[in-house]
């Protein structure tokens, strides 16, 4: 038994809603209700960037280094079933950096270090784990971020308008009712939204 971790995302949507609401007499009046809807959708898709940092007192043998374990984290990750599309570098950098001793005041020799970072976008998040500890192990020496998103967010903030829209019209027809009123069609829709951060949810399989 081996416990798993799901990572959730939360989409709100928020209407502000005005019907026309009819009295018995001549008289025209408008109800605004605000609506809620929100929905929780699983997150299928990982998005990871890790970093390849190389230190050398030559620039050309840091940027060598760099580029040979570069090669090894993306060579690591298509045996694990990657391809080369699930991924990209980006910020490559090599900058001069003289150690400083704080004891006497003194700089050290230069070094230069080589950054380059690797984007990795995983399309079944039970491998997130596996994807980051393959890219460490093969020479990859900083996670920088992990973030989650769903393929299904169009279709999630629907229902979640839905369900705003069903919540302000119920609000409209108890309000209309106790005021006499009978109510009409909606006037003026306004839509706000949320995107919350994943919710990570702990749970066990079998």
């Amino acid at each position: 038994m081996t416990k798993k971790k799901i990572a959730s995302l939360l989409l709100s949507s928020v209407l502000m809603i005005s019907l026309f609401a009819a009295g018995s007499s001549e008289t025209k009046n408008t109800i605004s209700v605000m609506g809620n809807g929100s929905v929780i959708v699983d997150s299928d898709i990982a998005h990871i960037r890790v970093s390849v940092l190389t230190t050398d007192a030559d620039a050309s043998l840091s940027a060598q280094k760099n580029a040979d374990l570069m090669t090894r984290v993306q060579d690591a990750l298509i045996k694990i079933g990657l391809t080369k599309a699930d991924f990209a570098t980006s910020n490559y950098s090599i900058y001069e950096n003289k150690p400083y001793n704080s004891k006497d005041g003194s700089y050290g020799p230069p070094e230069y270090r080589t950054s380059n970072n690797l984007s990795v976008t995983v399309k079944d998040v039970s491998k997130t784990g596996l994807v980051i500890d393959t890219a460490l192990k093969a020479g990859a020496n900083q996670l920088s971020s992990l973030s989650f998103s769903s393929s299904k967010i169009a279709e999630a903030y629907d229902e979640a308008r839905i369900q705003a829209i069903k919540d302000a019209q119920k609000k409209a027809e108890v309000l209309a009712r106790e005021a006499g009123r009978k109510l009409g069609k909606a006037i003026i829709i306004e839509e706000s939204h949320t995107y919350a951060e994943p919710i990570a949810y702990a749970g066990v399989m079998m």
